[in-house]
């Protein structure tokens, strides 16, 4: 890998080295799944003004210390996490999260708002009508330490 990837993540390193070995077949099947991706998101958004969903696909694992030697986590555990964020990664369409609520245990939950292309306004506005409706810094004993120990 070049030096301009000097100073990234394990995570990020690892995904580069992947795609250095990609096929330009490989590479244009991802396209057009990226590019079908775009069209059935489209296809939402002329019905609504954004698309609300979870932001993690299930609760964060809290990091082992060999994890958190090395700065990466499990894979897999990754993967769940982030695959209700991948679409606006993949499509390249605005999003954000706001917190939301505590689950039942009392861990803060976040809520996905996805816009369409260039609105970036209407996503920002329904995620401060979010923090309106569910103001977790004012809860009290809502933070919670992740990784101390």
């Amino acid at each position: 890998l070049g030096p301009q990837l000097r100073g990234a993540g394990d995570e990020v390193k690892a995904a580069f080295g992947v795609a250095e070995h990609l096929t330009a077949r490989e590479f244009l099947a991802a396209q057009r799944v990226r590019a079908a991706m775009r069209r059935e998101v489209a296809g939402v958004l002329r019905t609504v003004d954004v698309i609300a969903g979870p932001t993690l696909g299930r609760r964060a694992p809290r990091l082992t210390p060999e994890e958190r030697r090395l700065g990466i986590a499990d894979p897999s555990a990754v993967s769940e996490l982030c695959r209700h964020v991948a679409r606006a990664n993949l499509t390249g369409l605005p999003a954000g999260t706001a917190p939301a609520g505590l689950d039942a245990d009392g861990v803060p939950v976040g809520l996905q708002i996805l816009g369409d292309a260039w609105d970036e306004g209407s996503v920002l506005a329904a995620l401060a009508e979010v923090e309106r409706a569910a103001p977790l810094a004012a809860r009290p004993g809502a933070a919670v330490e992740l990784l101390g120990d």
